[in-house]
């Protein structure tokens, strides 16, 4: 059985996302993962610097905007699912 788990991070409660992690396992084995990240310029809200930024500070960016982001990991879902 295919388990699929994802983390995203976005900009306040409702902004856009500007980190999303997923894994997927089969019978307990990763089959697939997905790691990607926008740049922080791109994080308005106050709390989200302060609290979420530093935790994410080994996170490398891997894409120029959240659309990036949100294209590339639903390209990546659509091949899990």
């Amino acid at each position: 059985m295919k388990i699929f788990s994802l983390d995203a991070e976005v900009d306040g409660l409702y902004g856009p996302a500007f980190a999303i992690a997923a894994v997927v396992r089969d019978g307990g084995k990763e089959i697939a993962r997905f790691v990607g990240r926008a740049p922080d310029s791109l994080v308005t809200n106050e709390w989200v610097r302060a609290n979420v930024l530093p935790a994410l500070a080994g996170m490398g960016v891997t894409h120029a905007s959240s659309e990036e982001l949100e294209e590339s990991f639903w390209a990546f879902w659509e091949a899990q699912k």
